[in-house]
């Protein structure tokens, strides 16, 4: 079974603060040893994060340092967030693991949607999500123009029950 070992610098998160996360690949049947990871879509890892209110995603990509992914990242509020890691191990098959992280500071009310079509585009690939109600969120992911790889794990992980 395979694991994604988060901490951070400085430990604590603070909201509208830089903080360094520091993620580890392993495999937890051997004693938490780091893995190698296969590239996919030229990252090594897929970071998705999410606000507990899905109001707030960014897609960032850790950089290999050693044997762990680094990323520096601010979160813009305090609250809850969902990491999820998107990674293949080395020969092995692709994983998304879920972590939560807490963020200190001021937190905001939940977001409710103002449009039925939320949408996002970073390094030519859009993420386009119609939301009917909360239990009905159609995902449309495309690079350029073309369609993505399956959402294998977006829609199950994060509508799934949560918390």
């Amino acid at each position: 079974m395979f694991d994604v070992l988060i901490s951070s610098q400085p430990p604590v998160i603070s909201a509208q603060e830089k903080v360094k996360l520091l993620l580890t690949p392993v495999n937890q049947e051997t004693s938490d040893i780091p893995i190698a990871l296969e590239e996919v879509h030229t990252k090594d890892i897929h970071l998705i994060i999410v606000s507990e209110d899905l109001s707030f995603f960014a897609h960032v990509h850790p950089e290999k340092k050693g044997k762990e992914y680094t990323v520096n990242f601010s979160f813009p509020f305090g609250g809850k967030f969902l990491l999820y890691c998107d990674i293949k191990p080395l020969n092995g098959s692709p994983v998304v693991i879920r972590k939560t992280v807490d963020v200190a500071g001021d937190s905001r009310d939940v977001q409710r949607y103002q449009q039925d079509v939320l949408s996002k585009t970073v390094d030519n690939v859009s993420v386009q999500l119609d939301v009917q109600d909360l239990n009905a969120i159609r995902v449309t992911m495309k690079q350029g123009r073309l369609p993505y790889r399956p959402l294998h794990w977006v829609i199950f992980w994060v509508l799934r029950p949560m918390w």
